[in-house]
């Protein structure tokens, strides 16, 4: 694409932008496109108001919010969201539409299906396929993803599992990792006010299953009963459905001391940076993009033995939790601070080499203009 050729108008579409690992890719990628190169339009289904990345509409964007939800809406959501999305894309007149996470990536290639819509369309999978997609949704993928004309997952992993569990043609599914944002390397000194004294280990996700919160509450009872912790603090950076049943397990073990349950803040490399230790429980994840930001910020880090599809983390860069989560932190909090410091060091390099946000943009701007000839769906 010369300097002389039109703009590439790219719509991307996600349910909403609240705190999360696929949603803050979704901001990198709508900040980062070279704007000489592509218009760029933003299409949510429920409120602005709820955006967590704000600083995505400081960047020259067409939006729109369907300003939908499931309480309101009722039996109309359906129609009501088919009707937003072929709207949308009538007046944005996109020649790539890049849908994020499941409700995106089913809705839009719905809508495509019953209006005959033939722009090319992207679908970002940022999770681990078979672990993560219900039944419903395994069996909607199978119904729909020939409407894709390209898949970008963030792991080697979920490429394999769609290819082999879906028969997805492998030229058709692209492994682009997720990118770290600059300001995460950058050196962040003054610790939150707030933010405890004494040395803390923290854990980012929202309170769900998958990502085992009350396993990590029972490992630090156990250690607790053990009298190995120190004056070590834990603090739980999210909130979700789980939520207040990890409070209540919290309270219930009298951990109200050593345990905190704090909201996601705009301010996470200065919390990644006044963290001594990041603890990722997950029962499973595709590409953690908590796990690189605070690998990324220098924290030293512990993940469970399933959550590390990508294997960013090794015994040089971290500790895995092959067989057990407290017997991997008891060992983690003994150690000198020194050979903590080592091993996050280690893995910042590396997070720098390897997942940059300048690369992530890149491939996939590469993508778009590939996608965009034209080509026929099989």
């Amino acid at each position: 694409m010369n300097r002389h050729s039109p703009r590439q108008r790219i719509l991307l579409v996600i349910a909403g932008l609240p705190a999360g690992g696929a949603e803050r890719q979704m901001s990198l990628l709508a900040k980062g496109l070279d704007r000489s190169k592509f218009e760029v339009g933003l299409l949510i289904f429920n409120s602005a108001e709820k955006i967590h990345y704000q600083e995505i509409l400081d960047s020259p964007l067409w939006f729109r919010a369907l300003e939908l939800s499931s309480a309101s809406d009722g039996l109309l959501l359906i129609p009501k969201l088919v009707r937003g999305i072929c709207r949308a894309i009538s007046d944005f007149k996109p020649e790539v539409i890049h849908t994020t996470l499941n409700v995106a990536n089913h809705a839009v290639r719905f809508a495509a299906l019953i209006s005959r819509c033939k722009i090319p369309i992207i679908t970002s999978v940022r999770v681990e396929y078979r672990p993560s997609y219900s039944h419903r949704e395994k069996r909607l993928e199978r119904l729909l993803w020939r409407r894709s004309n390209h898949v970008i997952c963030n792991s080697e992993a979920t490429r394999q599992q769609l290819i082999m569990d879906l028969r997805i043609p492998a030229d058709r599914v692209t492994v682009i990792p997720n990118g770290i944002d600059e300001k995460f390397y950058e050196d962040h000194p003054k610790r939150p006010d707030y933010w405890p004294k004494r040395p803390v280990a923290l854990t980012v996700g929202r309170f769900t299953r998958q990502k085992n919160h009350q396993a990590l509450v029972e490992a630090i009872a156990e250690l607790e009963t053990k009298g190995v912790l120190a004056d070590w603090n834990f603090v739980f950076l999210g909130d979700g459905p789980l939520q207040e049943a990890v409070q209540s397990s919290i309270n219930e073990r009298a951990l109200q001391n050593r345990i905190q349950i704090m909201p996601t803040t705009q301010s996470m490399p200065t919390i990644y940076q006044a963290s001594d230790l990041f603890i990722l429980p997950s029962l499973y994840e595709g590409m953690s993009n908590a796990l690189l930001e605070a690998a990324a910020s220098g924290c030293p880090v512990i993940v469970s033995k399933n959550t590390d599809r990508a294997e960013v983390i090794n015994d040089e860069r971290g500790w895995v939790a092959e067989k057990s989560l407290r017997n991997t932190l008891e060992t983690v909090i003994s150690l000198p601070a020194e050979e903590r410091t080592q091993k996050a060091e280690y893995a910042a390099a590396y997070i720098k080499r390897m997942f940059s946000s300048q690369k992530m943009i890149l491939h996939t701007a590469k993508l778009y203009q590939t996608v965009a000839k034209p080509a026929s769906l099989s």
